[in-house]
């Protein structure tokens, strides 16, 4: 995310993270690594609480708006928070303001923009690099509630997918339909293969190999759990866990100096880099603009991205782009000279 902050040429965003583990832990990171690469400033961090109003997401856009050059705004947020913020800007009649980078909880998930897609226009997200699982599309789609009773939070899904209700109990509005049990999944609605299928799966696979080495290794004599590997503890499990190699897609998590995971970028509705407004050119998310011919940067403290821009006064040049020097300069620029002229000449 930094990488993508640095080649649109932006210096100057906002964070906000959902109230937890994911998203503090993602924005502390983001935060780490913008200060290591350098030439990046956060203008704002938010925080979304967990048992958050609809005013706590009014709150956030207003604050946000409070250092509007910061147009930029990286998002480590649950899918509810980010419909929850992007319908907010809509009430504040901001759409289009905001340029949204969204980490991996968003990535090229539908369920966070549904019916929110103009709010999201320009938005850019990313996603661990990926493969389709092959097989996996032919048996999810032919789950129905007989065949899969052992997952106790299908008939939820069933009722989220098809917008229907199952029983009195449901969570759904009294005025939804009622299931019928017939429908099917990819024919009564819309299936996509979610794009983090592989790391479940490889996770899954991840476990079982190190339970099986572990086991074999502590309880050689035993087929099952063994006093030794009962009392074994979290940290050596890691250790088992990290060393597993299998045939999949799974790549081991990486040691400290190996390769850093791979990412690819789905951008948002953008057609040909089409950015919110209708704008060609890639939107400006800094500070201050540059300082023009015969202008100083007076740098605000705390803030390197951020500048007031202060003529040279009386009979000095611009020395460099932090200060003037008095006289002459030995090889004048004729658009300094200009800017100067033109200074005496409305005096």
């Amino acid at each position: 995310m930094v990488d993508i902050v640095k080649a649109m040429g932006w210096n100057y965003v906002s964070t906000v993270a959902s109230e937890g583990s994911y998203g503090e832990k993602g924005v502390d990171a983001f935060m780490q690594l913008s200060r290591e690469a350098g030439g990046i400033c956060i203008a704002q961090s938010l925080k979304i609480p967990h048992d958050h109003k609809l005013s706590d997401f009014d709150k956030t856009i207003r604050l946000l708006l409070d250092t509007r050059y910061a147009r930029a705004v990286i998002l480590f947020a649950s899918d509810e928070d980010i419909r929850g913020i992007l319908n907010a800007s809509k009430r504040a009649e901001q759409v289009g303001h905001f340029l949204w980078i969204g980490s991996d909880s968003w990535g090229a998930k539908n369920s966070p923009i549904n019916q929110l897609e103009d709010a999201a226009v320009g938005a850019v997200t990313i996603l661990p690099k990926r493969a389709t699982i092959s097989g996996f599309d032919a048996y999810f789609t032919s789950r129905t509630l007989e065949n899969n009773r052992r997952n106790v939070w299908f008939a939820e899904y069933w009722e989220e997918n098809f917008n229907c209700k199952l029983m009195s109990s449901s969570k759904k509005d009294d005025s939804s339909r009622k299931c019928t049990g017939q429908e099917r999944i990819g024919i009564d609605s819309k299936y996509e293969q979610e794009g983090k299928v592989q790391f479940v799966i490889d996770a899954v696979y991840a476990m079982a190999h190190a339970l099986h080495n572990m086991q074999r290794d502590l309880c050689p004599e035993n087929s099952g759990i063994c006093p030794e590997m009962d009392l074994a503890g979290g940290k050596k499990l890691l250790k088992y866990i990290r060393n597993v190699s299998f045939n999949g897609e799974w790549t081991p998590r990486p040691k400290p100096g190996g390769k850093p995971p791979r990412y690819c970028v789905p951008c948002r509705l953008i057609e040909d880099m089409q950015w919110p407004g209708g704008e060609q050119d890639i939107p400006s998310s800094v500070c201050s603009l540059p300082c023009k011919t015969g202008e100083r940067k007076k740098v605000v403290k705390g803030m390197p991205c951020c500048w007031h821009c202060e003529p040279c006064d009386g009979y000095q040049y611009q020395y460099d782009e932090f200060s003037c020097k008095d006289g002459w300069m030995d090889d004048v620029q004729d658009g300094w000279m200009m800017y100067r002229m033109e200074g005496w000449m409305d005096g």
